[in-house]
């Protein structure tokens, strides 16, 4: 993430300018995969990585209601997934200029 950060902040050509326009669709890419497809297919969140879902999250907070077997984003996630949109927005438009 700090480097990503940094790259932003420098303006220059090469690595730096083209870092982010790569780097943040990815990790919009992994969240999707990880809190939206198990939230919206059934299919998905059968898999290994929602066993210990309950465990982690059964305290959080959510913004839309959970339903037993499903991973249901917290409110934590669905605010940093929020600001990960904003964020790949704003750097192909600034960036692919």
């Amino acid at each position: 993430m700090g480097t990503g950060l940094a790259c932003l902040m420098i303006s220059n050509k090469g690595f730096p300018h083209y870092y982010p326009v790569i780097y943040y669709p990815f990790l919009l890419t992994g969240e999707i995969f990880q809190w939206w497809l198990p939230f919206f297919f059934k299919r998905f969140a059968k898999s290994q990585v929602n066993f210990k879902y309950d465990i982690r999250f059964s305290n959080a907070t959510k913004l839309f209601r959970h339903y037993e077997g499903k991973r249901t984003p917290d409110t934590n996630h669905s605010l940093l997934h929020l600001i990960t949109v904003l964020t790949v927005i704003l750097v192909f438009i600034d960036r692919m200029d």
